[in-house]
């Protein structure tokens, strides 16, 4: 199954002191030690062989040069393992040009730099009236996505901000530990951190997971072609869509997320849909898809009331498209979707 994240940082420095490798499965994020001597890598962290770094100056950092990895980006999620007294104290955790998670006084904030030059900000607790842990160790994460902002601790929801101002703009690399001057470290000791982007294969590589026979293929390739022409001609437009439809994707996703006991069985029916997906089987889907929208409708689902998905839907540039690019060279793949129009 392929997912709406791709992991491209993983930093655990558990390795030989000073050489930071990244796990993630690109390896392209490797972190460079900077004003960090060998006796600040431990091999112990917030469990033991786990490995932690230890930043203890204004001009202590890891720096992660650019890459692929970080153009595009759309969206991030950043997880940090690190000395509570850490968060406590306050600092830089991640810098990038286009985005940054800061903490200070135990509260949280990102800022986030938009592809259309915007920018949006959340700044949430961490201290009273939401204490941090009393544990040694903590997990903090903040999240970008077209949904919107959010800040855990401990993997618990502990503020989130539902306004979205587009795609993130791509990185040229990013500082951990400090911000761009290189001259405002933070103190204490980070044991692991990861950090996603949303997937920029993820539409193309789900629709390849699945067989069909090779006339359809050349007739979507076909079409590929043409799209390719109508983004040419029409920027304007395409520049448009690429912001609706993350925007009323992840709208979804949210509106779905929030419903009461339907966790289970979506995702029971989500996974029943991959799997005939990827097998080939589209005329089993109408099926699945009849069961999800029931299941969804007794819950007071109502797609008219998501406001990012109407945005869509009603936009003249996906009319655009649709009149262009009739999806006309799969009859099996649009026959799926015709449940759809019972929502």
């Amino acid at each position: 199954m392929t997912d709406a994240w791709e992991l491209v940082l993983h930093h655990t420095y558990g390795g030989p002191p000073g050489m930071i490798f990244d796990h993630s499965p690109t390896r392209r994020s490797h972190g460079q030690a900077v004003n960090l001597s060998d006796a600040d890598f431990a091999r112990d962290g917030a469990a033991p062989g786990s490995g932690a770094v230890h930043l203890h100056s204004d001009t202590t950092m890891i720096r992660v040069p650019p890459s692929q990895s970080w153009a595009p980006l759309g969206g991030v999620r950043i997880e940090i393992v690190c000395e509570t007294d850490l968060i406590r104290h306050g600092g830089r955790l991640v810098t990038a040009d286009s985005f940054l998670f800061d903490t200070g006084n135990g509260y949280f904030s990102g800022e986030f730099n938009q592809s259309h030059g915007g920018s949006s900000v959340v700044t949430e607790g961490g201290s009273n009236p939401r204490p941090l842990p009393p544990e040694q160790w903590v997990t903090v994460a903040l999240q970008y996505d077209p949904a919107g902002v959010q800040v855990e601790i401990n993997g618990d929801l502990v503020s989130r901000w539902d306004g979205w101002n587009g795609l993130l703009a791509h990185a040229t690399g990013l500082v951990i530990g400090n911000d761009l001057s290189g001259r405002n470290g933070l103190s204490g000791r980070v044991d692991d951190i990861k950090i996603w982007r949303l997937n920029p294969n993820l539409v193309g590589s789900v629709f390849v997971e699945r067989p069909m026979p090779v006339d359809v293929g050349r007739c979507w390739a076909d079409w590929s072609r043409r799209l390719d022409e109508f983004i040419t001609t029409n920027p304007h437009c395409w520049d448009r869509l690429t912001t609706l439809v993350p925007r009323a994707m992840f709208a979804m996703m949210s509106a779905v997320a929030a419903l009461p006991n339907v966790q289970a069985d979506f995702a029971e029916l989500s996974n029943r849909y991959r799997q005939l997906w990827s097998e080939g089987r589209l005329g089993e889907i109408p099926a699945v898809l009849a069961d999800i929208i029931a299941l969804l409708r007794g819950q007071g689902f109502d797609p008219a009331r998501i406001a990012d998905l109407q945005a869509l839907l009603n936009d003249g540039c996906l009319s655009s498209v649709t009149e262009a690019l009739p999806l006309d060279c799969d009859a099996e793949f649009t026959d799926m979707f015709s449940v759809s129009e019972s929502f």
